[in-house]
């Protein structure tokens, strides 16, 4: 089970959809009390169709609000859960996965130490074999390579 870390938000969250489900049935029940005020005030013809439209017009739109307002606490509760499960992926594979993520990024976004060196530097030694920089790629036996991580991958392959 994944521990959850907010559950702050997501109580505002589910109260929001609470509160949003109450409109709603509130919205359905002006409707149909718009329909028979319509049907009243006509007399015993029936209501013209402006009549019926400004008559539900105001339950249709709190049904609609409160059913938008629903699915907005449903999707900020996803968003909560899949931060939840995203960080106990991250505890679980450990440290050493966090390493090669930034070995994977791009040359520009890693930090200083694995960036690639200026042309006419020494490339970096792995297992013995040279990875070298050609424009601002990463480059294994004349095979270019966006990130770090891939270059490494090639040699471990060979």
């Amino acid at each position: 089970m994944v521990q959850k870390k907010y559950e702050a938000a997501e109580a505002i969250l589910k109260f929001i959809i609470f509160i949003g489900w109450v409109a709603c049935a509130i919205g359905v029940i002006l409707f149909f009390v718009g329909i028979s005020a319509a049907n009243n005030a006509s007399g015993y013809g029936s209501p013209s169709f402006l009549q019926m439209a400004l008559a539900i017009a105001p339950g249709v739109a709190l049904a609609f609000s409160g059913l938008i307002q629903v699915s907005i606490g449903y999707v900020g509760i996803a968003i909560l859960e899949q931060a939840d499960i995203s960080r106990a992926i991250l505890q679980a594979v450990g440290p050493e996965a966090a390493a090669a993520s930034a070995e994977d990024a791009s040359p520009q976004a890693v930090t200083q130490s694995s960036q690639p060196k200026a042309k006419g530097e020494p490339g970096r030694i792995y297992k013995g074999r040279e990875i070298g920089v050609r424009n601002n790629k990463w480059v294994v036996d004349d095979i270019e390579f966006l990130t770090l991580g891939k270059a490494k991958r090639h040699i471990d392959k060979l």
